[in-house]
């Protein structure tokens, strides 16, 4: 079962190669590897003409959120994608999804037409887009690989790289090539 809702904290590092692998060493009898492997991550991330909600997160408030649209590699039209409503308070992130198809969203983003998912996380969304009349701005892939901690799978370690984005063709199916950041 896909989970919809999330809490948890996070911290992020930039590491290189060497530290990723002297980590990994260190830790190799406290985590194991998630069951997915290493997979790559798309992402539609929804902002206004005024990049407000970047804007915002830059100036590190004690509370920010952000609407994206996450698939995983590259999904065909009517393979799950997951629309997520992220928000941060005091450094610790809140997220809620629900699941679509690219061909659903599609439809829903040009024509209005409602979500059979439904429900409040869809309201919400859909009372934010409209609201700060949001829309599709940056498309961001990377490759990633989690861990679990061994002995609390509450306690995820994972390491993206590749990371590459685009600002024209923000679709999910179009496949997941960029510029390199």
């Amino acid at each position: 079962m896909t989970k919809l809702i999330f809490e948890r904290q996070e911290k992020k590092y930039l590491l290189s190669d060497r530290q990723k692998e002297g980590l990994l060493e260190g830790l190799a009898s406290h985590v194991r590897e998630d069951e997915h492997g290493a997979y790559t991550l798309s992402n539609l991330y929804f902002d206004n003409d005024g990049f407000e909600s970047v804007r915002r997160s830059l100036e590190k408030p004690v509370f920010k959120e952000k609407i994206r649209l996450r698939g995983y590699g590259t999904p065909g039209p009517d393979d799950p994608v997951y629309w997520e409503l992220k928000k941060k308070y005091k450094k610790v992130g809140y997220k809620r999804r629900l699941t679509t198809t690219p061909r659903e969203m599609e439809a829903y983003l040009r024509a209005g037409i409602p979500l059979r998912a439904g429900g409040q996380t869809f309201t919400e969304l859909d009372y934010e887009l409209r609201r700060q009349q949001l829309r599709p701005r940056l498309y961001l892939a990377y490759d990633r690989v989690a861990y679990y901690a061994r002995e609390d799978r509450r306690i995820r370690i994972t390491f993206d790289q590749n990371i590459r984005y685009r600002w024209d063709d923000l679709d999910l199916a179009v496949g997941d090539r960029g510029c390199k950041s």
